[in-house]
């Protein structure tokens, strides 16, 4: 077999699993590291015979490492769920609180520009409805005015009537029925103010 030479400014790789079983990658330069290398038949005999016994242990210590790496990469992520979980239900209580204020708020504007409406209405309505009353007072007045009016130039005939012999009493009995009818309209229009 022909001598195995490192190139020169080669790099050498080499696995060394240490005490805690973790596999370590061990990188050194040689710069000027030449060597006639010709492996002997019992090098490689134990070459195999460490390969299978030697790798057996390392790769179980080596399974048992990655399961508790994994636990703990569950427990984190158990630890970190339960965080999110509190962080979310923290988020959702202030989002409610903050909504059920903003409504509040929105309810209590509503209810003032209601009001206001409301009450902008009612005095339209009493504005209106004493505007109207104003004008049936008015009118009624005018009519009470002209029923004095017209009592009074039936008072008047009635006194021209009785001094003067020759009307009949019976026109004189129909203009007191006038007179009484009137005064009693001129009563009941000033009831009903």
């Amino acid at each position: 077999m022909a001598p195995w030479r490192l190139p020169e400014g080669g790099t050498r790789f080499a696995f060394v699993i240490g005490a805690e079983h973790t596999l370590a990658l061990h990188l050194f330069k040689t710069a000027s590291f030449t060597t006639d290398m010709t492996p002997t038949l019992r090098e490689t005999n134990d070459d195999a015979a460490i390969t299978e016994s030697s790798l057996r242990e390392p790769l179980e210590s080596l399974s048992a490492e990655l399961g508790r790496i994994s636990e703990e990469i569950q427990s984190i992520n158990s630890g970190f769920q339960t965080h999110i979980q509190q962080a979310l239900a923290g988020v959702q209580s202030a989002l409610e609180a903050q909504y059920k204020a903003r409504l509040e708020e929105c309810i209590a504007e509503l209810r003032e520009q209601l009001r206001t409406e409301i009450r902008e209405e009612v005095r339209k309505d009493f504005e209106a409805a004493l505007t109207e009353r104003a004008a049936e007072a008015d009118t009624q007045k005018k009519e009470i005015d002209r029923a004095y009016a017209e009592l009074e130039a039936i008072a008047l005939e009635i006194a021209t009537m009785l001094e003067d012999a020759s009307v009949e009493l019976s026109r004189v009995m129909q203009k007191r029925k006038d007179h009484a009818e009137l005064k009693a309209y001129i009563q009941g229009l000033r009831f009903s103010k």
